[in-house]
């Protein structure tokens, strides 16, 4: 149930209480009826602690609405890619695939099964385990840092984050390395946000401190 339908049923069972109440109040009680200023303070006193029911189960509701739990992750979250265009290495390999799953685990694959799959596709593929004898573990990481700097990807869901390019980028030739960040948007779609590249052997960042840092202990992460 949304924040919206919550309040919406809360209000309506605060609407309820109150007619109820109402009724009470004018039915015979020990042959008597409540007097109208002993009801009067009755009733707000209900309606006060009506009242603060539904604010706090309003702000749990958003609390809870906001909470990011390791299974909230996708299934991988971290991917860099590095690809060799034209030159490929001498193996044939024309794509390295590294990427951190949501447990931490920090694999490495240079499969030609994954050249042609998109990252949606390539993570379907992992939860399938169709990736199983296609990737080697080469690290892990501390899953509450993942977690963490997962929710700092999740601050920038609707901010526009883009790599800063120099003038000029120096005449050579060599893979271009890219960093992603792999996360769900609201309605529960997969999206990419791209946080680091290197081009012609230049390390490029963002134009974002958030998105700086979190490729920072991705770089981090790996010297552990």
């Amino acid at each position: 149930m949304n924040i919206n339908s919550l309040i919406y049923y809360n209000l309506e069972a605060f609407w309820v209480g109150l007619s109820i109440m109402k009724i009470i109040m004018m039915l015979p009680i020990h042959k008597e009826r409540i007097s109208y200023s002993k009801g009067k303070t009755i009733m707000k006193k209900i309606i006060l602690i009506l009242g603060i029911a539904v604010s706090i189960l309003i702000i749990v509701t958003v609390i809870l609405n906001n909470r990011v739990r390791k299974e909230d992750m996708p299934d991988i979250v971290f991917m860099r890619v590095i690809g060799y265009g034209d030159f490929p290495r001498e193996e044939g390999v024309k794509e390295e695939y590294y990427f951190y799953d949501r447990d931490g685990n920090y694999y490495y694959s240079k499969d030609k099964y994954l050249y042609p799959l998109s990252y949606e596709e390539i993570v379907n593929e992992y939860i399938a385990g169709n990736l199983n004898d296609k990737i080697e573990l080469k690290s892990s990481c501390n899953t509450d840092e993942l977690l963490s700097n997962y929710k700092k990807i999740l601050s920038l869901r609707n901010k526009k984050v883009e790599i800063v390019y120099p003038r000029t980028l120096p005449c050579v030739e060599s893979a271009d390395h890219t960093w992603y960040a792999i996360y769900y948007d609201k309605n529960n779609n997969l999206k990419t946000l791209e946080i680091h590249s290197m081009i012609r052997l230049t390390s490029l960042s963002t134009d974002n401190d958030v998105a700086n840092e979190v490729y920072q202990w991705w770089e981090d992460s790996l010297k552990e």
